[in-house]
């Protein structure tokens, strides 16, 4: 079985991608085995994390309960549908 390439990890901060991969992530199963590239956030992004959060909380809290919880589901569906992919990704 040959490894899949792997995946290149930015971070998502205000609605966009951010960073450029710098640092690598192995299979903890087959150390050598790179299965991710990923930015090496530091203080700014971080920064930037918070401030974009707290930009987003007022319309977050003007959303009505229901529709939140609508939007958390959907998450929750999305990362049950991919979860094979994630565990190949993490584990392959």
């Amino acid at each position: 079985m040959s490894a899949a390439a792997p995946v290149a990890v930015r971070h998502l901060i205000a609605g966009e991608w951010l960073g450029k991969p710098e640092r690598t992530r192995e299979n903890p199963a087959r150390p050598g085995e790179v299965v991710a590239e990923i930015p090496a956030g530091g203080a700014g992004e971080v920064d930037a994390a918070i401030e974009a959060a707290e930009a987003a909380f007022p319309a977050w809290r003007k959303t009505p309960p229901p529709a939140r919880g609508a939007i958390l589901l959907g998450a929750a569906a999305l990362l049950t549908a991919r979860k094979d992919k994630a565990a190949r990704d993490l584990c392959a």
